[in-house]
């Protein structure tokens, strides 16, 4: 019998013919999927260029051009950016900042952009010094100096001493005083910050049927912020006060979310508070730990104090104060401001910068007149407020007062102001200026403020957000 090998050889060759094909087929499935990975991610970065030009093409809109200002809210718009694509937009207001989102698709893969907007500096923020509402000459006492040039009435600049006070310095200011025969205030467009106020306002009076609602006085800890993370607006019906409980777990709050009371909101621990989250108070709002706050849009129908050391960035807008002690660190971008409230025949509103803390953001003390509240027939209504700058406080940025403002720290950057004031008790010194450093070339050029300045502002990128 003979016996042959024909059959095992058939087998082999049907069996490396099968594993070849299988080879050749995750061959072909991982380079068409390599392919499809690749065209993704081609797409995606098409989309995101496309979604980026949307935002840059709405900050030029944003800033006067194409027929369009700043008062332009888009919702949902599509902008053409080449023959094949578009990118759809919406601005929304976030305090004194605006958010804008964009975003595109190319072959089915999208890509959205969020951004905040705010201003670059213009030419109103050039001089050191901008003194708007009085003739009187500028005293300068005690160790101060304005580094930069000084804008104000005809009085001019000299030195001068009173009772307890002594000028000590040199030269009061390096640059030049220029000297107009009207001085004038440089616009202040408050439209945002009066519309994050009424909306304010008007989230503590309007009830939201999809908010978590409580009744009555509460005290949030760690515990409880599982449960309320569910949730994208708390409403309460009286106090709030976050601490931490004795487990040594931080409460720790991630936005958005949107915190409502009616009553006082107290923040007494090392809380972390991050991301687009509101706190919004009927009444004032107290915040003192070495927690890290960050990105926050604070709202009191009567005053802030932040005081403990506290590390905080965000917009903090009260009506009649607000008061930044014990070295507390305020970061970039910030805004304080505080619009004044009328009692009686005076409108009061401070903003106190105090013991060695640090600001680095807009300050803004701006009492607006609707109904002509300080019209002729109402020359009896007194305006007190006041920006307060203490010794060891250091500013970067921008101050604006519609009324007075008492320096006596470091300010790196400008000040615009009706006129500066002094208390000695018991001695007012109008535009007296003591102690204080104004340097204006140390606040750097990109340093970008609130849009608030003149109309139709520079708009450009101030924090920037891949959402998908």
């Amino acid at each position: 019998m003979k016996i042959t090998n024909k059959g095992s050889a058939l087998l082999v060759v049907v069996v490396l013919t099968t594993v070849i094909s299988l080879l050749l087929s995750f061959g072909m499935m991982a380079f068409q999927l390599q392919s499809y990975f690749i065209s993704r991610e081609y797409n995606g970065l098409r989309a995101m260029y496309h979604a980026e030009a949307g935002i840059y093409k709405t900050l030029w809109r944003l800033s006067g051009n194409e027929g369009y200002d700043q008062n332009w809210r888009p919702i949902d718009y599509p902008i053409v950016i080449d023959d094949e694509t578009e990118s759809v937009i919406t601005v929304k207001e976030w305090g004194s900042f605006l958010k804008i989102s964009s975003s595109a698709s190319v072959s089915g893969v999208e890509r959205t952009i969020e951004i905040l907007a705010a201003q670059r500096q213009t030419s109103l923020f050039r001089s050191a010094v901008h003194i708007g509402g009085i003739k009187s000459p500028l005293v300068i006492t005690g160790s101060a100096q304005i580094i930069g040039d000084v804008i104000m009435g005809e009085g001019g600049v000299q030195t001068g001493s009173a009772r307890g006070l002594i000028y000590g310095g040199q030269q009061p200011v390096i640059g030049n005083i220029n000297m107009v025969s009207e001085p004038f205030m440089p616009l202040l467009n408050s439209s945002l910050l009066d519309s994050a106020i009424a909306n304010s306002k008007r989230f503590v009076t309007a009830y939201n049927s999809e908010a978590l609602t409580i009744l009555g006085d509460i005290e949030w800890h760690d515990s409880l912020t599982s449960i309320y993370s569910n949730y994208n607006e708390i409403y309460i019906d009286g106090n709030l006060s976050i601490v931490n409980s004795m487990t040594n777990n931080n409460v720790r709050i991630v936005g958005p979310i949107k915190i409502i009371s009616t009553g006082k909101i107290i923040i007494n621990s090392d809380i972390d508070i991050l991301h687009e989250v509101q706190l919004i108070a009927s009444d004032s709002i107290l915040i003192r730990g070495k927690g890290r706050l960050e990105n926050l849009l604070i709202y009191s129908s009567k005053s802030i104090v932040v005081s403990g050391g506290t590390n905080l960035s965000g917009q903090l807008m009260a009506e009649e104060g607000i008061q930044i002690a014990d070295s507390t660190r305020i970061g970039y971008p910030s805004v304080l401001y505080v619009s004044g409230k009328r009692i009686g025949n005076q409108i009061v509103g401070d903003i106190s910068l105090e013991d060695n803390s640090s600001i680095m953001g807009t300050i803004i003390y701006n009492h607006s007149t609707p109904g002509s509240e300080l019209a002729s027939e109402n020359r009896s209504v007194i305006d007190k407020g006041i920006i307060k700058v203490s010794k060891g406080v250091t500013v970067s940025g921008g101050i604006y007062s519609s009324n007075y403002a008492q320096i006596e720290g470091i300010i790196n950057g400008f000040i615009v102001v009706k006129q500066f004031y002094l208390y000695r008790e018991p001695t007012q010194y109008i535009n007296w200026l003591n102690d204080a450093v104004i340097e204006r070339d140390k606040l750097d050029a990109d340093f970008l403020v609130a849009p608030l300045f003149g109309f139709n502002p520079d708009y450009k990128v101030l924090r920037w957000k891949m959402i998908r």
